[in-house]
């Protein structure tokens, strides 16, 4: 799998991970271009907004689908 970049936007607020690791933290609001990185002044939203994202990663439907097993189950009820 291929390792890739994930944002999350809450309100004025966008977080970025990149696949190195980098974090980067805007305001929107203030900065609409992305030009001033706030990671280093605000980690406690840092924090906030990467848990979030860690969350909603681990409840999201990977790529490409269902996982086989929920086909499985499906065909094993008798619907398509």
């Amino acid at each position: 799998m291929r390792p890739e970049i994930r944002a999350l936007r809450m309100g004025d607020w966008k977080l970025i991970v990149s696949p190195n690791h980098k974090v980067e933290l805007y305001n929107l609001k203030e900065d609409i271009a992305e030009t001033h990185n706030l990671a280093e002044k605000f980690p406690e939203r840092v924090r906030q907004l990467r848990d979030r994202l860690d969350e909603m990663t681990r409840n999201a439907v990977p790529p490409g689908g269902p996982p086989p097993s929920f086909k499985k189950r499906k065909r094993a009820t008798g619907t398509r």
